[in-house]
């Protein structure tokens, strides 16, 4: 996503915000925009703050791991190696590149 595109869903959803919180408004056409703004994808940083235990992330080198823990606070995620014998480590939101899943949103 381009810093133009990202300025451009930022200024929405602080319009959506703005002008009707939480609450959805009544009118067809501000329901529209509402639901349109709300559907725009969110920064990384902003979802691994949300993550719960049992999301599965890929941070730098491809590697996946599983969430065992969520520090937002410190911007730190505790995960667990898929191979055994690994054991746990800490990373920083920073190393984090994707969310693989998301077992908590998935549920809606």
């Amino acid at each position: 996503m381009t810093p133009a595109e990202r300025a451009v869903i930022d200024a929405a959803r602080a319009y959506v915000a703005y002008y009707w919180g939480p609450d959805a408004p009544t009118s067809a056409a501000g329901a529209a925009l509402y639901t349109a703004v709300r559907a725009l994808p969110r920064p990384l940083s902003e979802q691994l703050a949300e993550l719960r235990v049992g999301a599965v992330v890929e941070g730098k080198g491809e590697k996946q791991a599983r969430v065992i823990a969520n520090d937002p606070e410190m911007q730190e995620l505790w995960l667990r190696h898929y191979c055994g014998g690994f054991g746990n480590f800490v990373v920083s939101y920073a190393d984090i590149t994707r969310i693989i899943s998301n077992p908590e949103a998935d549920r809606g």
